[in-house]
């Protein structure tokens, strides 16, 4: 591997945790929001964010939820 392609595939991180962080808090508001509001699936946006935040947890409790559903 390159100097070059390092550099890029650092750069493309950096644009990724952005938009991550970015998209956590539209998800994290729409839950909130949701929550509130009984037309707007609130619980699912706030899964969906937890799963951005915390990707390992978020692993184990899908784990366990099919487990407990036998899926």
């Amino acid at each position: 591997m390159n100097q070059t392609t390092r550099q890029t595939l650092s750069e493309q991180i950096i644009v990724f945790r952005r938009q991550e962080g970015k998209t956590v808090a539209v998800l994290l508001f729409l839950g909130l929001v949701g929550l509130v509001l009984p037309i707007v699936p609130g619980l699912a946006f706030l899964a969906l964010a937890f799963l951005l935040l915390f990707p390992r947890q978020g692993d184990d409790i899908l784990r366990r939820i099919k487990a407990s559903l036998k899926l």
